[in-house]
């Protein structure tokens, strides 16, 4: 059965559905990836920080201009830390994504 998957990913046999599942994934990334950055001990304060008043608020800005940084340095696309650089996380949990529903089809369809 897994190696059927594996023969069947190796022969590049893609649907439609990869494409919906990839998008599935990277949403999926890119909404773990925001809760992450506030819980990460290297960073946090991103999106939900104090303001002048000393009340905490949510930061959309903040947020958009977090991820202008890897365009900005260099240091973000290192593997060490692709779990800071949005594109390259949610990527990754895209194909991860990708390749689970498409294991759970494949060992439904048996």
């Amino acid at each position: 059965m897994l190696k059927d998957y594996i023969d069947s990913l190796i022969q590049n046999n893609n649907t439609n559905m990869d494409h919906i599942y990839m998008a599935e994934g990277v949403v999926i990334g890119l909404v773990i990836f925001t809760l992450y950055l506030e819980l990460n001990p290297k960073l946090g304060n991103i999106w939900y920080r104090q303001d002048s008043m000393g009340i905490k608020r949510i930061s959309p800005k903040a947020l958009l201009e977090y991820f202008k940084k890897p365009f900005q340095s260099i240091m973000l696309w290192n593997p060490k830390n692709w779990d800071l650089n949005p594109y390259m996380f949610s990527t990754l949990t895209g194909v991860g994504f990708t390749a689970f529903r498409k294991y759970v089809d494949h060992s439904n369809l048996n």
